[in-house]
């Protein structure tokens, strides 16, 4: 009776101790976990902690490339300007240039023309004096000439009907050289005319 109550007993202690074991391993494993899963929160943070590093220095070198993109976008623009403002100032330049350069033209012909109308007006004039010298010698000499003829009357009428014709065939000829080429013929036609009319007379 006591033996089997003693090994009841033996029974009972040997199974509370495989429970203590039990116990205190559980309490080991526990021990573990709990240090594993500090270690886990660990990694975890250090991760997170380097996950919003990366992040940040990520979206700072956006940041810096978006910056730079916009200072060479900028850069591009400057320059694209710059060379158009060159291009309109070369043109606007070239323009001007060629502006002054027909102006010049201009001018210059129009003092050639200037000068010729001048010229021409000089020669005219000329002309028109040499022209009213003859026509005063030759009637000097025709006055002088009706002055010692008998028919005095006829010659006259006859000089006054020639000076008229000629000087109609000027004016409508507007004193061109062909004009005054054909007065002088018609002018010595006249001059010849009236010598034999003073040689008749004088017959």
């Amino acid at each position: 009776m006591l033996d089997a109550i003693k090994k009841r007993i033996d029974s009972v202690k040997k199974q509370q101790t495989d429970i203590d074991d039990t116990k205190a391993s559980a309490k080991d494993q526990l021990t573990q976990i709990e240090h594993k899963q500090t270690k886990i929160r660990e990694q975890i943070a250090k991760i997170k902690a380097e996950k919003l590093a990366a992040k940040e220095k990520y979206y700072t070198k956006m940041i810096d490339y978006e910056v730079e993109q916009k200072l060479i976008r900028d850069i591009m623009w400057l320059e694209k300007t710059k060379q158009a403002f060159l291009e309109r100032a070369e043109r606007q330049a070239k323009y001007k240039a060629e502006q002054a350069e027909r102006q010049a033209q201009r001018r210059k012909i129009q003092e050639e023309r200037e000068k010729r109308q001048k010229q021409w007006e000089e020669q005219e004039a000329r002309r028109k004096e040499e022209a009213a010298l003859r026509q005063r010698e030759w009637e000097k000499a025709q006055l002088k000439k009706v002055e010692m003829h008998p028919y005095t009357q006829d010659i006259d009428l006859a000089e006054s009907l020639i000076y008229y014709c000629a000087k109609t065939a000027r004016a409508n000829q507007k004193d061109d050289d062909a004009a005054r080429e054909q007065d002088d013929s018609k002018a010595s036609e006249a001059e010849k005319k009236i010598r034999d009319f003073e040689s008749k007379g004088k017959m």
